[in-house]
């Protein structure tokens, strides 16, 4: 934040003169009506419900030294504004009301308006906001981004002129940081809660025991079919060790971490009185550096499997030519002329 480099005042002043203001303008060129201001709260909900803590913790530092503090949204918009009664009465005869816009266009130069504009930290005081009105004021803003970086508020600390200190400014980015960095938590919070039960759905969908577990056995995830294939709910295997249930543990947790799998295998794996044979997979889960520290378990009841198998195959033996064996020139005869009826539709009997 430099506080010497005044040019922004300048260019802000620029863009005043182009948008039409009026030094002697009273109020903003644009302020909602109550129904419009509530539907806005309401849209803004989130960046109000995480901003307030901060707001009054601001308020808290600064409500001796007669500053007001003001939550805008990202076209200025003012959304709550926390101060004195004193105070506050001589915000509101300066135009400063929930509602109305501070965006340069609608009142120029100001530290909420041509924060948003500049999309910096910064500090406008006494003669430096365009309209006269506002002549008599500090105020210090910054503005607030989103989890994508786009502009979703701006928090302002208004107060005299005569109480302009570039440690207030410092408090505000301070504060605004926090709330960015808070309303960037809620939204991976929000995200990592609906991704949990997108990936349980989808293990839950799968006809196998899924479990994952790190180096040290500690489960982390666990699917529905546990309970049928192993005996163990997810509940109970969250209170287990891996190495209780995989027979040769430590071979396991070594294939992986060389990062090979273990697919298909006919092992046998412990339940609570016995042990029963399954069909294991393992594979390696890589995290966001593409390191190996923890690995998935897909577990099938093997008698299901053969029971498919025979199924599909309908336990019928399949013979082709090549298994043929004989050298006779009458045998081999007769192979050369059921190779040649092998693709009729007609049924064929065989005899002899």
């Amino acid at each position: 934040m430099d506080m010497d480099n005044r040019d922004f005042i300048t260019e802000s002043n620029q863009r005043s003169q182009l948008f039409g203001i009026a030094k002697n303008q009273k109020m903003s060129k644009r302020v909602l009506d109550d129904w419009e201001l509530s539907e806005r709260i309401k849209r803004k909900n989130e960046l109000i419900c995480v901003a307030n803590p901060f707001i009054n913790q601001l308020y808290d530092f600064v409500k001796s030294s007669n500053f007001i503090v003001i939550l805008n949204d990202e076209e200025g918009c003012i959304l709550n504004m926390i101060g004195n009664d004193n105070m506050l009465q001589k915000a509101f005869e300066t135009a400063l009301v929930p509602g109305a816009f501070m965006g340069e266009q609608y009142i120029g130069t100001n530290g909420m308006g041509t924060a948003l504009h500049e999309g910096r930290p910064l500090q406008v005081s006494g003669k430096e906001h365009y309209i006269e009105i506002f002549h008599k004021w500090t105020c210090s803003g910054a503005p607030i981004r989103d989890h994508e970086g786009k502009l979703t508020g701006c928090l302002d600390l208004t107060g005299d002129k005569e109480l302009v200190n570039s440690h207030t400014l410092g408090m505000v980015a301070a504060a605004a940081k926090a709330i960015e960095n808070m309303l960037i938590s809620n939204y991976y919070g929000e995200e990592l809660a609906s991704n949990k039960i997108y990936i349980e759905t989808i293990m839950n969908s799968l006809p196998s025991a899924i479990f994952t577990a790190d180096f040290e056995g500690n489960i982390k995830l666990a699917n529905k079919h546990t309970k049928s294939i192993l005996g163990y709910t997810s509940k109970d295997l969250y209170k287990m060790n891996a190495s209780e249930i995989i027979i040769n543990w430590g071979q396991v947790v070594e294939t992986i971490k060389n990062n090979e799998s273990i697919t298909q295998e006919d092992v046998y794996v412990h339940l609570k009185m016995n042990k029963i044979e399954v069909n294991l997979s393992v594979h390696p889960i890589l995290d966001h550096k593409e390191e190996i520290n923890e690995m998935v378990f897909v577990i099938r009841d093997v008698k299901k499997m053969r029971k498919l198998a025979n199924k599909v195959t309908g336990s019928k033996a399949i013979y082709t030519f090549d298994k043929v064996i004989g050298s006779d020139p009458g045998f081999l005869k007769t192979v050369e002329f059921a190779k040649k009826i092998a693709d009729s539709k007609s049924t064929v009997l065989l005899m002899g």
